[in-house]
């Protein structure tokens, strides 16, 4: 939320917070009355949308989307020397192709890039799982890969909705701001006109 923003929706919660504390002043007069109605909506609809720009925040799950990139990656630099090992023993060039790969590698995929990559990694060292006994690969390693990019696809698609939901939030404050303006020219002429009442 800018600060200009902020500014407004402090504005439009002091202005129904001063009302609402003296109601006395005003609300025996039917057009403060229904000025005051969609200024009202207008603050309501403000603290809402400003709760689910606050709350479609994405840093905390930016990072344990890394996180998970992270592990996933370490995990298939072990599993790739071993696997190459094996591959360059039998002659194995797409095996090897596939997993021959430094960690540097890994992390210049784009995400997309480096689902495909995983997955394709995964898929040729199960084929020859039971070939890569001897050189200490298990059917647990490749589990916990896949458990690392199970999340790591989680992650991506629940933050970049979250973040949808935010950008559509901020576009929102803007709009209900906006049509809150005439309610509040509106409220202030019938207050100035027909409140006399110098501590209100």
């Amino acid at each position: 939320m800018t600060r200009r923003t902020r500014n407004r929706l402090r504005m439009l919660r002091a202005t129904v917070a001063h009302l609402d504390e003296h109601p006395d002043a005003w609300s025996a007069k039917p057009s403060v009355v229904r000025a005051l109605a969609p200024v009202r909506d207008a603050h309501a609809a403000l603290e809402a949308t400003g709760k689910a720009q606050a709350d479609s925040d994405t840093t905390g799950l930016t990072q344990d989307k890394a996180d998970a990139r992270d592990a996933a990656s370490a995990r298939l630099v072990t599993l790739g020397k071993r696997v190459t090992a094996y591959a360059v023993e039998i002659g194995d060039d797409d095996l090897r192709a596939a997993l021959d790969h430094a960690r540097s590698d890994w992390d210049r995929h784009p995400d997309d890039a480096f689902v495909v990559q995983t997955r394709r990694a995964l898929t040729r060292s199960e084929a020859v799982l039971p070939a890569l006994v001897e050189y200490e690969v298990t059917a647990d390693h490749l589990t916990a890969i896949r458990a690392d990019l199970a999340e790591f696809v989680r992650l991506a698609g629940l933050r970049d909705t979250t973040g949808a939901s935010g950008t559509a939030a901020t576009q929102d404050l803007d709009a209900i701001y906006s049509s809150a303006v005439e309610p509040l020219k509106q409220l202030d002429r019938v207050v100035d006109a027909l409140v006399d009442d110098p501590a209100f």
